[in-house]
C-alpha cells in the first residue's frame, strides 16, 4: 500500500524513501514550465513544488528519517532547480525545521544553493536567501526552543502571559490542555483549532507524541471539552495508528457520547468540531473514519531504503 499526496495537480504515491525521492522529482514536473519550483493551487495562487511535505510532516511522525533521506538524495543528484525547490521549502514551511538531522549536513556542502521566494517565517529577516541562512535560521530557532526558559504559546504570536506554559514535563502538556479546554479558536502559525498549538509543542519536544497516547485516552473518556479537543487534534490526523487501540475500544464498548451530533458543543464554546461545518454525522460514525484512517496510516509504515549520504 502507497502513501498518495498531490503537488498541484500531479499525482504522487510512494511506499518507500526511495520512491519518495523520485516523487520529489515528479513534482517539479509543473515548475520547470513555469521555470520555478511551484505549483498552482485554485484559481491564480500558487505555493513550494515540495509544500505537500508539510503533510507528510505533520501526520506522519515515523515518516520522519524516511522524508529527511529522500530530501537528501534528491537535493545531492538534483540539478540547480531541485536544490532551488529545496530552499524555497524549508524557507517557506515552519514544520520543515524538523528536518534538522538532515537538512543541516546538506548546507555544510550545498550552502550557497540560492533560493527566490520565502515564506512570512523562515525567510522574512533573511537577506540572503541561501540553504545555508534558511538552515541557520532552523538552528536558532532549534536553540530558542531547547532553552529551559522556553514557554510554549498557546495562541501564537497573539499569546499573552496567560497562554505562556512551561514545556519540561507531561504535566506541562497536561496544564496546558486544561487552559486550553475552553475552546478558544485562536488563529497561530500552526492552525486555528483550539489545539493547534500542540503541532508546535510535537515539533519542540520529541516526548509529546507518546504522552498525546495517554491524553487521547484520558480525554475521549473524560468531560465535553477534553473530548471535544481530543477529537479536534484527532482530526489533524497526526498518527492516527498510534491512537487505533483506544478507538477500536470506544467501538467495541460505545460509551454515553457515541450518538451525539458533531454540531453539539460544550458550554461557553463558540463552535462546534471543525467537521460539523460540512458534514452531519454522529461522534460514533466520526470515530469509525478516524480508525479507517489510522488503518491506513498503519499499513503504510516507513521503509527507509536509502542510506545517509557521507557529505565529508
Amino acid at each position: 500500500m502507497a502513501m498518495e499526496f498531490a503537488a498541484g495537480s500531479t499525482a504522487l504515491s510512494f511506499s518507500t524513501a526511495a520512491e519518495l525521492a523520485l516523487a520529489l522529482e515528479r513534482a517539479l514536473d509543473e515548475g520547470r514550465g513555469y521555470g520555478d519550483p511551484i505549483v498552482r493551487v485554485g484559481f491564480d495562487d500558487s505555493e513550494p513544488a515540495w509544500r505537500f511535505l508539510d503533510r507528510v510532516i505533520a501526520e506522519r511522525s515515523d515518516w520522519l528519517p524516511a522524508v529527511g533521506l529522500a530530501l537528501q538524495h534528491a537535493a545531492w543528484r538534483g540539478d540547480g532547480f531541485t536544490r532551488q525547490a529545496l530552499v524555497e521549502f524549508l524557507a517557506s514551511v515552519r514544520r520543515s525545521v524538523a528536518l534538522l538531522p538532515w537538512t543541516e549536513p546538506l548546507a555544510g556542502v550545498l550552502g550557497a544553493v540560492q533560493g527566490r521566494r520565502a515564506g512570512l517565517f523562515w525567510g522574512r529577516d533573511l537577506a540572503d536567501l541561501t540553504l545555508r541562512a534558511v538552515v541557520d535560521a532552523h538552528l536558532a530557532w532549534r536553540a530558542e526552543v531547547d532553552a529551559p526558559a522556553w514557554q510554549l504559546p498557546l495562541a501564537g504570536w497573539r499569546s499573552t502571559r496567560k497562554d505562556l506554559f512551561a514545556l519540561a514535563s507531561p504535566a506541562d502538556l497536561d496544564a496546558a490542555a486544561e487552559r486550553a479546554r475552553r475552546g478558544a479558536f485562536t488563529p497561530t502559525e500552526w492552525g486555528d483549532s483550539p489545539i493547534a498549538w500542540l503541532h508546535l509543542a510535537a515539533v519542540a519536544r520529541p516526548w509529546v507524541d507518546d504522552w498525546g497516547v495517554g491524553w487521547v485516552r484520558r480525554a475521549l473518556n473524560g468531560d465535553a471539552d477534553l473530548r471535544t479537543l481530543a477529537f479536534e487534534w484527532l482530526l489533524d490526523g497526526r498518527d492516527l495508528w498510534r491512537h487505533l487501540a483506544v478507538l477500536d475500544g470506544l467501538r467495541a464498548r460505545p460509551p454515553a457520547w457515541w450518538n451525539l451530533s458533531v454540531h453539539d458543543r460544550p458550554a461557553g464554546w463558540k463552535r462546534g468540531l471543525r467537521l460539523a461545518r460540512t458534514d452531519q454525522v454522529t461522534l460514533g460514525v466520526l470515530v469509525g473514519r478516524l480508525v479507517a484512517r489510522g488503518r491506513a496510516q498503519a499499513d503504510t509504515p516507513p521503509v527507509c531504503d536509502l542510506a545517509p549520504i557521507a557529505f565529508s
